[in-house]
């Protein structure tokens, strides 16, 4: 996953449709990609 933040929100292109199986180590890497995503959204708007 690769979230951007634009205009004040998370963006996330091509998510896909079905259900994820992640590693544990690939759900921490993405969960804190949201996170660092969602801080820069909030400093923006």
């Amino acid at each position: 996953m690769s979230p951007k933040a634009v205009d004040g929100a998370v963006v996330v292109k091509d998510p896909p449709e079905a259900a994820m199986d992640l590693t544990a180590d690939a759900a921490e890497i993405s969960g804190l990609r949201l996170i660092d995503a969602a801080d820069k959204a909030r400093k923006r708007y």
